[in-house]
Protein backbone atom coordinates (compact mmCIF):
# COMPACT_ATOMS: atom_id res chain seq x y z
CA UNK A 1 0.00 0.00 0.00
CA UNK A 2 1.29 3.33 -1.13
CA UNK A 3 2.00 5.84 1.72
CA UNK A 4 0.14 9.32 0.87
CA UNK A 5 3.64 11.24 1.44
CA UNK A 6 5.01 9.07 -1.89
CA UNK A 7 1.80 10.04 -3.62
CA UNK A 8 2.70 13.61 -2.96
CA UNK A 9 5.80 13.21 -4.09
CA UNK A 10 4.79 11.57 -7.64
CA UNK A 11 2.49 14.10 -8.71
CA UNK A 12 4.93 17.15 -9.38
CA UNK A 13 6.70 14.17 -11.96
CA UNK A 14 3.04 13.75 -13.62
CA UNK A 15 1.66 17.06 -14.29
CA UNK A 16 5.73 17.54 -15.80
CA UNK A 17 5.23 14.87 -17.88
CA UNK A 18 1.54 15.96 -18.87
CA UNK A 19 3.32 19.09 -19.61
CA UNK A 20 6.06 17.83 -21.94
CA UNK A 21 3.14 15.80 -23.89
CA UNK A 22 1.07 18.62 -24.74
CA UNK A 23 3.82 20.57 -25.50
CA UNK A 24 4.56 17.86 -28.35
CA UNK A 25 1.39 17.12 -29.47
CA UNK A 26 0.76 21.03 -30.36
CA UNK A 27 4.15 21.09 -31.89
CA UNK A 28 3.76 18.14 -33.76
CA UNK A 29 -0.25 19.39 -34.86
CA UNK A 30 1.93 22.90 -36.30
CA UNK A 31 4.10 21.06 -38.25
CA UNK A 32 1.44 19.13 -39.93
CA UNK A 33 -0.73 22.33 -40.68
CA UNK A 34 2.29 23.90 -41.84
CA UNK A 35 3.91 21.14 -44.25
CA UNK A 36 -0.37 20.11 -45.10
CA UNK A 37 -0.41 23.68 -46.97
CA UNK A 38 2.12 23.85 -48.69
CA UNK A 39 1.71 23.01 -52.29
CA UNK A 40 4.28 21.37 -54.34
CA UNK A 41 5.52 23.72 -56.88
CA UNK A 42 8.66 23.33 -58.92
CA UNK A 43 10.54 26.49 -57.78
CA UNK A 44 14.22 27.42 -58.59
CA UNK A 45 16.39 30.49 -56.74
CA UNK A 46 19.19 32.26 -56.93
CA UNK A 47 21.10 35.10 -55.95
CA UNK A 48 24.22 37.26 -56.20
CA UNK A 49 26.00 38.98 -53.77
CA UNK A 50 26.98 42.34 -53.97
CA UNK A 51 28.82 43.26 -50.66
CA UNK A 52 27.93 46.71 -49.50
CA UNK A 53 26.41 48.63 -52.78
CA UNK A 54 25.43 48.10 -56.17
CA UNK A 55 26.91 49.72 -59.01
CA UNK A 56 25.17 50.61 -62.17
CA UNK A 57 27.17 48.89 -64.52
CA UNK A 58 26.91 45.73 -62.71
CA UNK A 59 23.81 44.23 -64.51
CA UNK A 60 23.10 40.97 -63.16
CA UNK A 61 22.29 38.07 -65.01
CA UNK A 62 20.16 35.11 -63.54
CA UNK A 63 20.42 31.89 -65.89
CA UNK A 64 17.04 29.70 -65.58
CA UNK A 65 17.25 26.39 -66.01
CA UNK A 66 15.97 23.44 -64.28
CA UNK A 67 12.58 23.86 -65.69
CA UNK A 68 10.95 20.53 -67.62
CA UNK A 69 8.86 22.50 -69.87
CA UNK A 70 8.84 26.18 -69.96
CA UNK A 71 6.39 26.20 -72.46
CA UNK A 72 3.36 24.82 -71.35
CA UNK A 73 3.99 25.77 -67.61
CA UNK A 74 2.97 29.09 -66.12
CA UNK A 75 5.28 30.95 -63.71
CA UNK A 76 5.32 33.85 -60.73
CA UNK A 77 8.67 35.60 -61.05
CA UNK A 78 9.91 37.14 -57.88
CA UNK A 79 12.79 39.71 -57.39
CA UNK A 80 14.40 38.69 -54.38
CA UNK A 81 16.59 41.91 -52.47
CA UNK A 82 18.28 42.48 -49.15
CA UNK A 83 19.25 45.35 -47.81
CA UNK A 84 20.66 47.34 -45.06
CA UNK A 85 19.97 50.42 -43.23
CA UNK A 86 22.17 51.89 -45.30
CA UNK A 87 19.73 51.84 -48.46
CA UNK A 88 19.33 55.55 -48.12
CA UNK A 89 16.06 55.31 -50.51
CA UNK A 90 12.15 54.72 -49.92
CA UNK A 91 11.97 52.81 -53.40
CA UNK A 92 13.85 51.23 -55.34
CA UNK A 93 13.57 51.12 -59.61
CA UNK A 94 14.98 48.54 -61.41
CA UNK A 95 15.15 47.53 -65.00
CA UNK A 96 14.20 43.77 -65.81
CA UNK A 97 14.15 41.64 -69.32
CA UNK A 98 13.44 38.37 -69.69
CA UNK A 99 15.35 36.87 -72.67
CA UNK A 100 16.78 33.26 -74.12
CA UNK A 101 20.22 33.21 -76.18
CA UNK A 102 18.59 35.18 -78.98
CA UNK A 103 15.36 37.11 -77.99
CA UNK A 104 14.15 39.51 -75.96
CA UNK A 105 10.98 38.70 -74.51
CA UNK A 106 10.55 41.28 -72.08
CA UNK A 107 11.39 44.44 -70.67
CA UNK A 108 10.07 46.33 -67.67
CA UNK A 109 11.14 49.18 -65.52
CA UNK A 110 9.92 48.81 -62.00
CA UNK A 111 9.35 50.66 -59.07
CA UNK A 112 9.05 49.08 -55.73
CA UNK A 113 8.71 50.95 -52.16
CA UNK A 114 11.03 49.97 -49.68
CA UNK A 115 9.49 51.29 -46.96
CA UNK A 116 6.01 52.30 -45.30
CA UNK A 117 5.33 55.89 -45.22
CA UNK A 118 6.82 56.19 -41.40
CA UNK A 119 9.92 55.26 -42.99
CA UNK A 120 10.15 51.40 -41.36
CA UNK A 121 11.21 48.62 -43.63
CA UNK A 122 8.81 46.46 -45.39
CA UNK A 123 11.14 43.42 -46.08
CA UNK A 124 11.31 40.68 -43.87
CA UNK A 125 14.00 40.64 -41.16
CA UNK A 126 14.78 40.66 -37.56
CA UNK A 127 18.10 42.41 -37.92
CA UNK A 128 18.95 45.45 -39.80
CA UNK A 129 19.07 42.90 -43.10
CA UNK A 130 15.70 43.11 -44.37
CA UNK A 131 14.83 40.72 -47.67
CA UNK A 132 12.07 41.61 -49.76
CA UNK A 133 9.93 39.86 -52.14
CA UNK A 134 9.11 41.45 -54.92
CA UNK A 135 6.61 40.28 -57.82
CA UNK A 136 8.07 40.59 -61.29
CA UNK A 137 5.49 38.70 -63.53
CA UNK A 138 2.09 37.03 -62.39
CA UNK A 139 0.95 33.35 -63.85
CA UNK A 140 3.90 34.37 -66.90
CA UNK A 141 4.13 31.73 -69.80
CA UNK A 142 7.46 31.80 -71.14
CA UNK A 143 8.06 31.71 -74.71
CA UNK A 144 11.13 29.09 -75.07
CA UNK A 145 12.15 25.90 -74.14
CA UNK A 146 15.96 27.18 -74.00
CA UNK A 147 17.64 27.80 -70.71
CA UNK A 148 15.75 31.52 -70.00
CA UNK A 149 17.94 34.76 -68.75
CA UNK A 150 16.56 37.28 -66.07
CA UNK A 151 18.75 40.34 -66.10
CA UNK A 152 17.97 43.03 -63.23
CA UNK A 153 19.98 46.59 -63.17
CA UNK A 154 19.18 49.38 -60.89
CA UNK A 155 17.92 52.85 -62.23
CA UNK A 156 18.01 55.07 -59.19
CA UNK A 157 18.56 58.54 -59.63
CA UNK A 158 18.64 61.25 -57.16
CA UNK A 159 15.52 63.77 -57.76
CA UNK A 160 17.05 66.59 -60.02
CA UNK A 161 20.39 65.03 -61.09
CA UNK A 162 20.30 63.87 -65.09
CA UNK A 163 22.30 60.55 -64.37
CA UNK A 164 21.93 57.63 -62.06
CA UNK A 165 24.17 56.87 -59.47
CA UNK A 166 27.18 55.06 -59.77
CA UNK A 167 27.10 53.34 -56.53
CA UNK A 168 23.78 52.37 -54.86
CA UNK A 169 25.01 51.90 -51.10
CA UNK A 170 22.85 49.40 -48.78
CA UNK A 171 21.83 46.53 -51.14
CA UNK A 172 23.96 43.63 -50.36
CA UNK A 173 22.04 40.49 -52.33
CA UNK A 174 19.80 40.34 -55.38
CA UNK A 175 18.12 37.21 -56.36
CA UNK A 176 15.30 35.74 -58.48
CA UNK A 177 12.61 32.94 -57.76
CA UNK A 178 10.90 31.29 -60.49
CA UNK A 179 7.47 29.25 -58.69
CA UNK A 180 5.11 27.60 -60.89
CA UNK A 181 1.89 28.47 -60.42
CA UNK A 182 -1.74 26.50 -61.39
CA UNK A 183 -3.24 29.28 -63.13
CA UNK A 184 -4.98 28.75 -66.19
CA UNK A 185 -4.37 32.45 -67.76
CA UNK A 186 -1.20 33.63 -69.41
CA UNK A 187 -0.12 37.26 -69.19
CA UNK A 188 2.57 37.54 -71.24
Amino acid sequence: MLKYSSLISVIPVLRRSKIRVNRIVILLGLLLVATSCHTSRNSEKHYQSLGQAWSSKNTLTFEISNVSDFSKQRFDIFILLRNNEFYPFNNIFLIAKIRDSLNVFSVDTLEYLMTNKQGKWLGKGYTSIKESKLIFKENYSFFANSPLIIEIRHALRKLEEEHGMLELPGILDVGVEVVETAGQESNR
